[in-house]
């Protein structure tokens, strides 16, 4: 107001308007997840074992019969290794993970590489076993039924 002119002045209020961003999409962890159980996996670890021991004894016998049994032995190592590796690193799977309908993914819900599948299966399953396997025990406890080799390799292994 001014004192000599008495009149109030107006001020005049304006809705504004905010539109709201459509919401995102959520993410891979908004559907549930089942992990696969003690059970499951250690079925399937027998069935990988059985495959590794045919191919072990097939390797072992054919350089026992050609005197270089100690060159079978590195070679059924290495075989051994690059099994799970390559199996996990191609499809998140070896076929005892198959035949048991689960799967190994990243904690991103990615599928794992050949680095993420070396770090799980060479140095986390190491370091699983070293004080009476009681990483592999992990999981009993866990919330999300991961072993210590799965948290070193930050994976799941869920049912596919």
């Amino acid at each position: 107001m001014d004192e000599l002119n008495p009149t109030p002045q107006v001020t005049q209020q304006v809705q504004v308007q905010v539109e709201t961003p459509p919401p995102a999409p959520a993410p891979f962890m908004a559907a549930p997840m089942y992990y696969a159980s003690f059970l499951e996996r250690l079925v399937a670890t027998l069935i990988d074992g059985v495959i590794l021991f045919a191919i072990s004894f097939g390797v072992s016998l054919v350089f026992n019969m050609i005197d270089l049994a100690s060159l079978g032995t590195i070679l059924t190592l290495i075989l051994s290794i690059g099994y799970s590796i390559f199996f996990i690193g191609t499809s998140g799977a070896t076929p005892g993970k198959k035949v048991m309908h689960i799967k190994v993914i990243k904690t991103t819900g990615e599928k794992p590489n050949f680095i993420d599948a070396f770090l799980r299966e060479v140095i986390g399953k190491f370091v699983s076993g070293l004080i009476l396997y009681i990483g592999f025990l992990w999981m009993l406890w866990d919330d999300h039924k991961q072993c210590l080799h799965d948290k070193i390799a930050h994976t799941y292994v869920i049912k596919s």
